[in-house]
């Protein structure tokens, strides 16, 4: 039997709701207060933040430690999420894991540790570095979540040292963002192909900066 018209078009428009929701990825957990302005799609927001806080080996992250551990939260942010933001490659999830592996290393942050913890203590440490308070910065990044206490993880903050893999990861995932964008495929089927990136997590060159 015919709907309606007013079925059909009430129909037609749910059909088209659902088609534009596909084209979108997912929005995920959300991330820890003020790592990122409100969004619809904070994994993209954190993403995008990322990829210029790791350019040139976190160059923009030397000296400016405020930075560096809103930068290394974010990074943890975005490795924790982007297993289930849509259809990103294995090999990308593969890439952020182990440049939060490489920025938690330069850090002295537990490898082991839940990334949520390890955000928030990040976050909380840069908002009391922005406000100038630095007793308070120190008392959020907590042995042994960070050995050898909050001291020594805002010495590290101040001099991370060049992160080619943060770098690298993060540039990665921005170009399968946009590729699956241009392809209108965030819930589709089509299997994403692989980027250059092995089982084992290293990357090859001429993606990124090739290091």
């Amino acid at each position: 039997m015919a709907l309606p018209r007013a079925g059909s078009a009430i129909l037609a428009m749910l059909t088209l709701a659902a088609c534009d929701e596909m084209r979108r990825p997912q929005a995920g957990a959300a991330p820890p207060a003020g790592l990122v302005a409100p969004s619809a799609d904070p994994v993209r927001d954190a993403m995008n933040l990322a990829v210029d806080d790791f350019i040139d080996q976190g160059r923009k992250l030397q000296g400016n430690p405020t930075r560096a551990a809103r930068a290394a939260a974010r990074l943890e942010y975005v490795a924790e999420a982007a297993p289930g933001w849509g259809p990103i490659s294995p090999s990308i999830v593969i890439a952020l894991r182990g440049a939060r592996s490489e920025v938690r290393s330069a850090l002295a942050a537990d490898p082991d540790a839940s990334p949520r913890l390890v955000m928030q203590a990040l976050v909380a440490a840069s908002n009391a570095l922005a406000r100038g308070d630095r007793a308070a910065a120190a008392s959020a990044l907590p042995a042994p979540l960070f050995r050898g206490g909050g001291e020594a993880a805002l010495r590290l903050l101040e001099q991370p040292g060049p992160l080619p893999y943060a770098e690298q990861a993060t540039a990665l995932l921005v170009q399968e963002s946009a590729r699956i964008d241009a392809e209108q495929r965030w819930y589709g089927t089509q299997a994403a192909p692989d980027t250059g990136v092995t089982s084992g997590g290293t990357l090859t060159e001429g993606l990124g900066r090739g290091y």
